[in-house]
């Protein structure tokens, strides 16, 4: 059975000379490293909006993009990456619908993830009302409610609160415990210090 998440000699120079990475099922691996240190990009090649100077990634065993990788895996980028002129809360329900199933239920599980952050108000306004911490939970709601084969997340704990942080790594590892997921995030951060690996950029 292939690797949930594969990166074989990947290379982003200046940034990363070269980086190769196995993810399991079952694992939580972070990638850490300073700001500027390649991050960001490594999450968009993962995603396929752009090609790695070297090296091949795999998603389930396709290219990123492929019909497996687009359709089991979530990918949640630093920027919060939610349209400016509509409500966050449509937007997530939009991306929710995504995935099938039932509607009314993951409307449900969507007002649960926001009723636990305290975020039911927030998440009804524009992105351009709503501070760093909101964002970037409402931002979560797709991976913890959709619980992918693969979750892809960069820097998902900044700017929340510790509370809040503790519960999400929860969520994290409920994910993990039928999928991968890859997390990109700084040494200190509390994601580093409950990955099962830690891989240094």
């Amino acid at each position: 059975m292939p690797a949930y998440i594969s990166i074989a000699g990947y290379s982003d120079p200046p940034r990363i000379p070269l980086l190769s990475l196995e993810v399991n099922r079952g694992e939580m691996v972070a990638v850490a490293g300073h700001p500027g240190s390649g991050k960001s990009n490594l999450v968009r090649s993962l995603a396929g909006i752009r090609d790695p100077a070297r090296g091949t990634i795999r998603l389930l065993g396709e290219k990123p993009g492929g019909s497996a990788s687009r359709f089991r895996s979530v990918f949640v980028f630093q920027g919060d990456n939610f349209a400016p002129d509509r409500s966050v809360w449509s937007q997530l329900v939009r991306r929710l619908a995504l995935w099938g199933g039932d509607a009314g239920e993951l409307a449900l599980q969507l007002e649960d993830w926001c009723n636990a952050f305290g975020l039911v108000q927030a998440a009804a306004q524009p992105p351009a009302g709503l501070n760093l911490s909101q964002l970037r939970l409402l931002a979560l709601a797709p991976a913890a409610i959709c619980r992918p084969a693969v979750a892809i997340l960069d820097e998902p704990l900044v700017g929340i609160p510790a509370d809040q942080a503790a519960t999400v790594i929860e969520f994290l590892h409920a994910i993990r415990e039928k999928g991968a997921v890859l997390i990109m995030t700084q040494k200190d951060s509390p994601a580093s210090r409950s990955a099962d690996r830690v891989v240094v950029l």
